[in-house]
């Protein structure tokens, strides 16, 4: 007879707002909107805005962000040993392997 356990597993997850670079935006949309050209314009741009994953924003269905995040830096409080690790491996003239750098955060 099979036996079945439970096992409680707590994740915590960081929903961070990323905000979606829109530095290519005038060449991707090759019309410039004006007061008359607002249907072509709009055929260019709403894909590129969804592609962007910002159509929410425009349409409101995602709320703005907060102008000012009280969370800390997250560098902040991580002391002696961050900055090891960041002379570490930005002393190196070669790229760090994968095994290099799990290593270096057991010491």
């Amino acid at each position: 007879m099979a036996s079945s356990s439970s096992a409680t597993l707590n994740h915590s997850i960081d929903l961070t707002t990323v905000v979606p670079s829109l530095s290519n935006l005038p060449f991707t949309i090759s019309v410039k909107l004006n007061s008359s050209n607002y249907p072509i314009w709009k055929v260019q741009a709403l894909p590129y805005f969804r592609g962007q994953a910002v159509f929410g924003y425009l349409d409101g269905t995602i709320p703005t962000p907060p102008q000012e995040i009280d969370a800390p830096h997250p560098s902040i409080g991580l002391g002696q040993e961050y900055d090891s690790l960041a002379s570490t491996i930005t002393s190196r003239s070669d790229p760090i392997t994968l095994e290099e750098f799990y290593s270096l955060l057991l010491i």
